[in-house]
């Protein structure tokens, strides 16, 4: 080759070189900037994904803890965690269970240990080293990690909430809400991923993953999770396979022996982080990810794309410097291009980002609304506790006048027959309507969490005998056939509210007395696990399925409960006792009927304690001279009393408010105060501190006398410093009680000359053998109003007019062994 065509050929190759090297001088740095350029855009991108959700689960977060603490202020667990009843506490916990719409709760203690819990656990979980220990000790809402209940159920997040102790004093206990994992904390971070390819989850301190995973196919396919496995939580550890299981290699090391991912490893060394450069994660997969160590919540955050999908557009513009790499034009179009994809993307995230904060503002708006919403309830409950309390004393003290009066006009021996029998139907309209205030108020202190259980030991037998005997009659007296069906040992001593139990049973016999066509039905049975199983059925027309959900509700009656009458109370009223003792009831179609079933703790006891038994008479006058002081602004109230008293032989003296009271007693201290408590210029708290703190008068008996029932106890008058508390309207037994009490004072039998006047029996009256057992259970105990219910309601049956006359006298002239005898001679069944 000669000169000239060696210096053409170094020509060509030049000319070839030379574009060759102008397209390498301008692609490669343009190559760097756009690399550069998607590296800043995939950081800020995968920060701002991570920050979305972080602020979405913590949004959630918030609003389930706020559902745990409404549920803790309302449950009042503070008592039955003192007590140490478990059975009760796990009753509450149920009950919560289903006001939360069936999230289970347990209860802890500040080791970690499970004291109760709403479910049944396969394995009971163990939170003694879960890292929200710290914050619940601190007062402070966490989380503790996620547990299963059993093999095969689903995995559940565990949020705590520390119950508020008293003042001065540590976090002894903290409320668990087990919500379902896959339906809350994975659906909250599936929010906010981007690309075909792009995961966000959260991770415990293991690496073992707390939500699910978007390749759930990929997983089983590779082997990661079994093939019947129904959710990767729990399931699977962020391990790095060190090969890519998806294009079919393998690690012939067990899953369990791989290290965790550089991702996790830095998240559980508490670290957060971006990495743009690319890393393997639990499939083996190249990807680039951001993540974050959530310290105070006990897990860590990570939202992860492919490397490959990231860098596609990179590629892109690699592959065009290849192929157009003579073409300086092409790469300028490329990296245009690029730019305008990026743009776009940025646009894309930027709504994306508008729209989740909109989203957050809802839900926040919606929260804030919806504790607005329960501020007002609660104002409103408060307002209705004060109106009813209001009512309460507003209706009870007319009531006492009127009952009062009564009273007096039935110890009047000068009343004929005619008058008596319209004084008789006055006590008992007044008595029935006292009954529906008194049901109105219940329910009343069932709303607002004031009822108090008396524990006691008493015969169980003998009380569901005494029920036996009672709608024996009643159902009698309807036509009803009543059976029963008692497997209990006779005696059976339990501890319980005796009373309380006696209304709930009396309740449910009574309404399935209204509905039932020609059989009722009492069962009772003692479970193996200490509690008791009461069944009461009818033969009615049973539940409609519109009502069966509403039946427990306050004032809500079907057409047929309507058309039988009734307040629409007494259920409400049963099932507020049921729960305050622990216990369930429930309402079901028996197939024909209905069928009531309630089940109650009662603790065995070792014995009973003896009956108490009326020692002497109890009737006529007082054996001993008593100086007694009436303190009551009311006209009414205070005459009423005051001749009550004088009636019995006592000397008394009136006073119109506490400040007169105040002056009489201190200028001659009587043996006996009754104080009224709401009063002008002195209320009876005022009066009571002022003679208590005076020598003369500082150990007189005082009486509380109130119609305030709903806001004031028995107890609440006892610590306020009274010796007693006498409810309006009282009845005649009650002051009796209270001057036998304080006074040590009985009443003398002066009855005897008084029978003189009683009209002579033609013979021996005939008393039904059941009405006779009542009859003799109220005059061992002293029960007058009970005592006159039982004799008015045999007259209403047919009973006979002159006997129960002439036990009405002897329950006027308290003539109670005058009563006994008088039952005792009497023909029966």
């Amino acid at each position: 080759m000669d000169k000239q065509s060696r210096r053409e050929s170094r020509w060509q190759g030049l000319t070839l070189l030379l574009p060759m090297l102008a397209a390498l001088a301008v692609g490669v740095p343009t190559f760097q900037v756009v690399n550069a350029s998607q590296q800043r855009a995939l950081e800020s991108q995968l920060q701002a994904t991570l920050t979305a959700n972080r602020e979405s689960m913590q949004l959630w977060l918030e609003s389930e803890w706020q559902r745990a603490r409404h549920a803790l202020e309302s449950a009042k667990l503070a008592e039955l965690i003192a007590s140490g009843n478990r059975p009760r506490l796990d009753a509450r916990l149920q009950d919560l269970e289903e006001g939360l719409q069936g999230q289970a709760v347990s209860l802890i203690d500040m080791e970690g240990r499970l004291l109760a819990s709403s479910v049944s656990w396969t394995q009971a979980p163990d939170f003694s080293r879960a890292r929200g220990l710290v914050h619940l000790r601190r007062g402070e809402n966490t989380v503790l990690g996620l547990q299963r209940r059993g093999p095969g159920q689903s995995a559940c997040v565990s949020l705590a909430v520390p119950l508020e102790p008293a003042e001065g004093q540590p976090v002894r206990h903290a409320l668990l809400l087990h919500r379902l994992a896959g339906a809350g904390l994975s659906r909250t971070l599936a929010v906010a991923r981007f690309g075909a390819t792009g995961e966000s989850y959260a991770f415990g301190p293991e690496g073992e993953l707390y939500t699910e995973s978007r390749f759930p196919d990929h997983l089983q396919a590779i082997g990661l999770l079994p093939p019947a496995a129904h959710s990767a939580i729990l399931g699977l550890r962020l391990g790095d396979p060190g090969v890519n299981l998806v294009q079919g290699q393998r690690n012939k090391l067990p899953a369990a022996q791989w290290p965790l991912t550089r991702m996790a490893q830095s998240a559980v060394a508490g670290r957060s982080g971006i990495d743009v450069e690319g890393y393997r994660d639990y499939r083996g997969v190249r990807v680039i990810g951001a993540w974050q160590w959530l310290d105070e919540l006990g897990f860590g955050l990570a939202t992860e794309i492919d490397e490959a999908e990231a860098y596609q557009p990179v590629r892109v513009v690699a592959q065009g410097f290849a192929v157009f790499g003579l073409m300086l034009a092409a790469g300028s179009l490329a990296l245009a291009w690029q730019q305008r994809r990026q743009a776009l993307q940025r646009r894309a995230l930027a709504a994306a980002a508008q729209e989740l904060q909109a989203e957050i503002k809802v839900r926040r708006e919606a929260e804030i609304e919806r504790e607005q919403a329960l501020l007002i309830a609660e104002h409103a409950s408060r307002a209705k506790t004060r109106f009813l309390a209001n009512m309460s004393h507003e209706i009870r003290t007319p009531m006492n006048a009127v009952l009062g009066y009564v009273q007096l006009l039935q110890r009047d021996g000068q009343l004929g027959p005619e008058e008596r029998h319209k004084v008789n139907a006055i006590a008992r309209a007044g008595q029935h309507l006292l009954a529906l205030i008194n049901s109105v108020l219940d329910m009343a202190k069932i709303e607002a969490g004031h009822i108090d259980l008396q524990d006691e030991v008493f015969d169980l037998s003998e009380l569901l005998q005494g029920l036996d005997e009672l709608f024996e009659l009643r159902c009698r007296q309807q036509g009803l056939t009543w059976c029963t069906g008692l497997v209990l040992p006779k005696p059976c001593p339990v501890r319980g509210d005796r009373h309380k139990l006696n209304q709930v049973l009396i309740n449910l016999v009574g309404n399935a007395m209204k509905f039932g066509r020609e059989r009722i039905e009492l069962r009772a049975e003692r479970l193996i696990d200490g509690r008791f199983r009461f069944l009461i059925h009818d033969d009615g027309p049973g539940l409609p399925e519109n009502e069966a959900e509403h039946v427990f509700e306050a004032f809500h009656q079907g057409e047929e409960g309507i058309a039988k009458g009734g307040t629409g109370l007494g259920l409400a009223i049963t099932r507020g006792l049921v729960h305050a003792m622990g216990g369930r009831v429930r309402l079901r179609n028996a197939n024909p009927g209905c069928e009531a079933s309630v089940e109650l703790p009662l603790a065995a006891a070792a014995e009973l304690a003896p009956k108490a038994v009326r020692q002497g008479p109890v009737q006529g006058r007082l054996e001993r001279s008593v100086r007694a002081l009436v303190v009551d602004d009311n006209d009414d109230n205070r005459r009423i009393l005051g001749e009550t008293l004088q009636g019995l032989g006592a000397e008394v003296q009136l006073a119109v408010d506490g400040q007169e009271g105040c002056d009489l007693a201190l200028a001659r201290p009587p043996d006996i105060i009754y104080m009224d408590l709401r009063m002008p210029r002195m209320d009876g708290i005022q009066a009571l501190k002022h003679l208590r703190a005076q020598a003369a008068t500082a150990q007189l008996p005082i009486v509380a006398v109130s119609a305030s029932s709903l806001t004031m106890r028995r107890e609440d008058f006892l610590s306020a410093g009274f010796d007693e508390a006498v409810s309006k309207p009282f009845m005649l037994m009650d002051i009796v009680a209270t001057l036998t009490q304080l006074l040590g004072v009985h009443l003398i039998d002066t009855s005897s000359p008084a029978r003189q006047d009683l009209p002579p029996a033609t013979g021996r009256p005939h008393v039904p053998e059941a009405l006779r057992h009542a009859l003799r259970e109220a005059a061992e105990l002293g029960e007058l109003t009970k005592a006159q219910r039982l004799l008015d309601g045999w007259l209403v049956a047919g009973g006979d007019a002159e006997a129960v006359e002439l036990l009405r006298q002897m329950l006027r002239r308290f003539d109670w062994d005058g009563f006994s005898a008088a039952l005792a001679e009497a023909d029966h069944d």
